[in-house]
C-alpha cells in the first residue's frame, strides 16, 4: 500500500508538472485545459488498470528492450521513470523533454538564494523535487528534499552551504537528459509521434 501511495504521489507530481507546462503555454493555446484533462484521464486509467501479466512474452520482451535502451542516463533511473508512466516510452520522452526545457529556468531561480528568499526557495525546490521524481531522478530529488526542509526551517546557513553542490549536480543531470534525448532522436520522435 505504501508503494502504491508513493507511486500515485509521484505520478500526480508528474501530472502537475505537465499541467504547469501546458498552463504556461495556455496563453497561446485556448484548449490547454482539454489537453491536461485528457492526459490526466489517460494516466489515471494506466495507474488503475490491472498490470499486464508478465507471462505474456511480447510484453516482457518490450519491457526488456525499453529498459535496455533507457538505462543510460547518469543520475536518472529511467526504468523507474518509465514504470511510473506505464512503460509508455513516448510519454516518458515527453515528460523528460518537459523536464529538460523547464528545469534550467527553475534552477536559475534557486541560484540567487538569500536568507530573505528562503520561502520562495523552498517552493521552487519542492517543484524541482517533484519534477525530478517524475523522471526517476530520485538521488537529486532526495537532495532537493533536504534543502527544501532546511529552507522551510529557516536554516539559511545550511541552504547556502549545500546549494552550490546541489546546483552543480542538478545541472549535470539536466545536461545528461538533454544529451540522451538528442542521441536517441527525442526531437524527431516528438514531431513524428
Amino acid at each position: 500500500m505504501k508503494t502504491l501511495t508513493l507511486l500515485l504521489g509521484t505520478a500526480l507530481a508528474a501530472l502537475l508538472f505537465c499541467a504547469l507546462i501546458l498552463f504556461r503555454k495556455g496563453a497561446r493555446n485556448a484548449n490547454w485545459h482539454e489537453k491536461v484533462s485528457e492526459k490526466v484521464n489517460r494516466a489515471w486509467a494506466r495507474l488503475t488498470a490491472e498490470p499486464p501479466a508478465l507471462e505474456d512474452k511480447t510484453i516482457a520482451e518490450d519491457r526488456a528492450i525499453l529498459e535496455e535502451k533507457l538505462f543510460e542516463i547518469p543520475g536518472v533511473d529511467t526504468r523507474q521513470g518509465l514504470a511510473l508512466l506505464g512503460w509508455e516510452e513516448g510519454l516518458y520522452r515527453s515528460v523528460l523533454r518537459s523536464y529538460v526545457e523547464s528545469a534550467p529556468t527553475l534552477l536559475d531561480t534557486l541560484r540567487g538564494v538569500t536568507e530573505d528568499t528562503l520561502k520562495d526557495y523552498a517552493i521552487h525546490m519542492h517543484s524541482f523535487k517533484g519534477a525530478s521524481a517524475s523522471i526517476g531522478a530520485e538521488g537529486i530529488g532526495e537532495k532537493a528534499a533536504v534543502l527544501e526542509s532546511m529552507a522551510k526551517a529557516g536554516d539559511a546557513d545550511g541552504v547556502l552551504a549545500g546549494n552550490a553542490a546541489f546546483l552543480k549536480e542538478a545541472d549535470s543531470i539536466v545536461k545528461e537528459c538533454r544529451n540522451w534525448l538528442n542521441r536517441s532522436g527525442g526531437k524527431e520522435q516528438q514531431r513524428g509521434g
